[in-house]
């Protein structure tokens, strides 16, 4: 719900992942309602591991078999990975989130990013508008866990939310008229 929020593309069945530090999220609704994966995956955990891109496929393979069952006709991705990502492509040297929510990524971009940041050194990293300084150590790990998310769902491109989780139960609770300022 937080990762739709706000979003103006249509769409029937979408389906929402999180790539976070520690873990990869997909969901998507299902017939008995949300439907809710989880992979020990993320950006921090790739990195200090060093895991290969095959480890990775490995690790996200029973969660991406769901996400293929739901037949999206929408990906939207939410975490610092792609808002990031996204704010790499637009060059942003000051973050704006009305600019990267919404904003629509392709795979061959995804990938392009892929094998520019690969062979970078930390420093030259840190250097790349959109890119903020203490996320250039893990980019290149949440990257690669992108394009391998995107490349299993065969998807040629997904839509940045600003929105998460926490967005979400904040959006439940004032409308259940639970949230006092």
């Amino acid at each position: 719900r937080g990762a739709l929020a706000g979003l103006k593309q249509p769409f029937t069945a979408p389906l929402v992942i999180d790539i976070g530090g520690g873990s990869t999220e997909i969901s998507w609704q299902g017939r008995e309602g949300i439907c809710f994966s989880s992979s020990p995956v993320g950006a921090v955990r790739v990195m200090e591991g060093g895991l290969s891109r095959t480890a990775v496929r490995r690790i996200l393979a029973p969660t991406l078999a769901g996400g293929r069952r739901a037949s999206p006709d929408l990906i939207i991705t939410t975490g610092g990975t792609v808002t990031t990502l996204a704010a790499m492509e637009l060059g942003l040297r000051v973050y704006n989130p009305d600019l990267v929510h919404g904003s629509r990524l392709t795979f061959s971009r995804v990938i392009a990013w892929e094998r520019h940041l690969a062979p970078l050194p930390l420093a030259e990293k840190k250097k790349i508008p959109g890119l903020q300084p203490e996320r250039a150590d893990i980019i290149g790990a949440g990257v690669m866990i992108l394009a391998v998310i995107l490349e299993e769902l065969a998807a040629s491109s997904f839509i940045v939310s600003e929105a998460d989780l926490l967005w979400g139960m904040l959006l439940a609770q004032a409308e259940r008229g639970e949230l006092h300022v």
